[in-house]
């Protein structure tokens, strides 16, 4: 896979409509992202705070053992309440702006892969910023015997992250999402 941190710069050349931050999914060209698609996946902010998986490339539902588009991020993947308050909602409902972050994911027996993520905030068609799409990339940390082919993110461990300004500044001064 090409240098996923170019993602940040793909998301800068997406045209805006006036009076815009984000640009809307639909002006992503799928040349731009062609050759990340296997490892791209989208989330749809819903009422309540909540993310509906929109899309996951097959390299991530080949690693993760399910295909989970269509069901709640935070249900599918088990993931924890403080990933969404500290991490995802700020992005979209603080000051637009990209993320970055390395966690380490438990995988069955005594496995565990590293799991890294690029993120950019887009509009959705009415232009309200309720998308996320990103990049993952795994690399094995620790080999899994015997093979379960589940993934998640139960007991993970975040091991470094960042907020990107894309031009607008980073929610709270922060730099890590903690």
């Amino acid at each position: 896979m090409t240098d996923p941190n170019q993602l940040f710069d793909i998301w800068h050349q997406i045209p805006r409509r006036p009076n815009e931050k984000l640009p809307r999914r639909q002006d992503i060209r799928a040349a731009q992202i062609a050759r990340f698609l296997p490892f791209c996946w989208q989330f749809q902010q819903t009422e309540g705070n909540d993310f509906v998986i929109t899309f996951k490339g097959e390299q991530l539902v080949d690693l993760w053992g399910r295909d989970t588009t269509g069901t709640s991020f935070f249900k599918a993947l088990e993931a924890i309440e403080t990933v969404r308050q500290r991490q995802i909602l700020p992005l979209l409902l603080e000051i637009p702006c990209g993320a970055t972050s390395r966690r380490l994911l438990p995988k069955g027996e005594g496995g565990a892969y590293y799991l890294n993520n690029w993120v950019v905030p887009l509009a959705d068609t009415d232009g309200k910023p309720t998308i996320l799409f990103g990049i993952s990339q795994f690399s094995r940390h620790q080999q899994e015997t015997p093979y379960s082919g589940k993934l998640q993110f139960a007991n993970d461990t975040m091991e470094d992250g960042a907020f990107i300004d894309l031009g607008f500044g980073v929610p709270g001064n922060r730099r890590t999402p903690a």
